[in-house]
């Protein structure tokens, strides 16, 4: 009986580890039939130096599909330092006089862009194992349009840093970067049968490309002009109707495809870095001016306070309590009230805000969009994007003089170029406060 029962417990035990080994089998199996290829795949890319040719993301397209970007197909030169040396110690030398970071240990890199074919065989007839001459994208280029509105990438990571590439990183980023990889064995040589490989993977459906309102020959044209007239300020030319921006330019300019360049501390960039060149100043907010006279007389129009053929006397200053505002343009004796503002009078634009009141003022300047962001999508003011301008409450303006101050758009009335192209397409539709549409 005993003996029985042992035979049984021996059975059993038989049986679990069969069960075990056949468990062990069924793993093996699928390990190396469905994960085989990716086990294999990571076990090179951990014996594999790495540089990003290309980060894959989307494009940045005007209303008819031309990029504002101006990348390119280029050639470029890697470098792997590593494998350098196992070179020839005067082929080393030839191309230390090329790139001095060639010399140096370090991290695979990128250090020529645009290769031309003399180059090309130059480099490949030199008897260096860790140079390799390869086709790539630039993201962008020296013929790049509306830099402040597409904003740039980060030169390492490739995420967006400002503008539309920041706000929309997340749409524009590719899969993953198209890489060249050298593959190398524990002592630094390049893998036989490996070598040199090109990583890249595709989805179907991304990246995705951005379409904006702006057309590329009005922004062309508008930025050929600021570059001959206007060394500082921004530009924005609106359609009234729709609100579409057609052109967005500020200077001074920058070019991202030179963002290393900026960032390298040489000598020859700072005048340009200390004008700030990064600022979107179309976006940006300062005081109008007489810009806001069309508030001014808007509010005085539609409250029947005045009418356009309405006489008014300027003896050339108006003074409100003990301060003098003087009209720069004046004395222009008697005019009606399309003269004065025809020759932006002074004098009689703060008569009317005196009589109209702060209330009226401030009601009328919130409903043409003045005093908050019209939210195009370029981020926040912290992140470089859209400044909501200020409009200051009935209440700050505690003195008459507050409200004459702001009858001719100066004190503190600060509106951004976005914000006045929305107030005067105001004027030009017939009306209607329109949403300003960039993408």
């Amino acid at each position: 009986m005993q003996r029985l029962k042992r035979q049984q417990r021996i059975l059993s035990l038989a049986f679990f580890c069969s069960f075990l080994i056949l468990l062990l089998f069924l793993r093996l199996g699928y390990i190396q039939l469905f994960k085989g290829g990716k086990l294999t795949a990571e076990a090179v890319r951990q014996r594999a130096q790495t540089v990003i040719l290309n980060h894959n993301r989307g494009d940045i397209l005007d209303r008819n599909g031309i990029s504002l970007l101006g990348g390119k197909e280029e050639k470029v030169l890697a470098v792997f330092p590593s494998l350098l040396g196992k070179g020839d110690e005067d082929a080393i030398k030839i191309i230390a006089g090329f790139v001095p970071q060639a010399a140096t240990a370090g991290a695979p890199f990128i250090a020529l862009h645009g290769v031309e074919p003399w180059e090309e065989e130059f480099f490949n007839n030199l008897p260096l194992p860790g140079l390799v001459v390869t086709k790539a994208r630039s993201r962008y280029g020296p013929e790049a349009l509306a830099t402040h509105v597409t904003g740039h990438v980060g030169t390492a990571d490739g995420k967006g840093k400002v503008g539309l590439e920041l706000v929309f990183n997340r749409e524009l980023a590719g899969p993953s970067p198209t890489t060249l990889a050298a593959i190398i064995d524990n002592k630094n040589n390049l893998v036989r049968g490996l070598g040199y490989r090109l990583w890249e993977s595709k989805e179907a459906h991304r990246p995705y490309n951005l379409i904006l309102t702006i057309d590329a020959n009005i922004q062309k044209k508008v930025e050929e002009i600021m570059d001959t007239r206007i060394a500082r300020g921004g530009v924005v030319v609106m359609d009234p109707h729709s609100g579409d921006i057609l052109a967005m330019a500020s200077r001074p300019n920058y070019l991202q495809v030179d963002l290393h360049r900026y960032l390298s501390g040489e000598e020859e960039y700072g005048d340009l870095l200390e004008a700030q060149p990064f600022i979107n100043r179309a976006i940006l907010s300062y005081p109008p001016g007489s810009v806001f006279k069309i508030v001014v007389a808007a509010a005085a129009l539609e409250t029947g306070k005045t009418w356009l053929g309405k006489r008014y006397y300027c003896p050339g200053f108006i003074q409100v309590g003990e301060k003098v505002f003087n009209c720069p343009h004046g004395p222009h004796g008697e005019v009606t009230l399309a003269q004065a503002f025809a020759h932006s009078c002074n004098s009689v634009f703060i008569e009317l805000a005196l009589e109209l009141g702060k209330e009226t003022i401030y009601s009328y300047a919130a409903a043409m969009g003045l005093g908050k962001e019209t939210g195009i999508p370029l981020g926040n003011a912290e992140q470089g994007g859209e400044a909501g301008g200020m409009l200051p409450l009935p209440e700050e303006m505690t003195f008459l003089g507050d409200l004459a101050l702001a009858a001719i758009g100066q004190g503190q009335v600060e509106a951004t170029p976005l914000q006045v192209a929305r107030l005067t397409s105001i004027i030009a539709n017939g009306g209607y406060l329109v949403e300003p549409r960039l993408v």
